[in-house]
């Protein structure tokens, strides 16, 4: 495993609890994750996945207070439906723990996303953290359009 941290801090026009919900909604992951093409709740408000051409991730809640979510993510190349927890985790590629911390600030959130604790699993050689820090650029850039979008 490795201990390095990938950061993002990103304004949103939006309050704490409109964000709490949109990460914690299995649809919310479509507004951003590379090439996503499908979703749904493994568990519901515990755990749900992600699929897109590339593969699936699995996003299992550990920690879910007002101002700071916790996800033990799992992503798999290759793993075939129907979908489970146990399924996606056999597959992983690799896990890492994303944080989510949200702080209000006048009617809109300042939203800090870590990425952290790689755990390779498959592929050893291949440089997890480089293609994460490249997809959380990709995903801060889509959810800055997201939430800066009239509604």
């Amino acid at each position: 495993m490795t201990k390095r941290t990938i950061k993002e801090v990103i304004p949103i026009r939006a309050s704490r609890e409109e964000v709490r919900r949109c990460i914690l909604s299995a649809e919310r992951i479509l507004q951003y994750y590379p090439m996503g093409n499908g979703s749904g709740d493994i568990e519901p408000g515990r755990s749900f996945y992600c699929k897109g051409r590339l593969g699936v991730s699995l996003f299992e809640v550990l920690q879910n207070d007002p101002d700071y979510i916790l996800l033990n993510v799992h992503n798999a190349t290759s793993c075939a439906p129907p979908y489970t927890a146990e399924r996606i985790k056999r597959a992983a590629m690799f896990s890492m723990l994303e944080d989510w911390h949200l702080e209000e600030d006048a009617g809109n959130t300042i939203l800090t996303r870590l990425w952290r604790d790689f755990e390779r699993r498959r592929f050893k050689l291949l440089p997890i953290e480089a293609l994460v820090r490249i997809a959380a650029k990709l995903e801060s850039s889509s959810i800055r359009r997201h939430w800066s979008a009239p509604r």
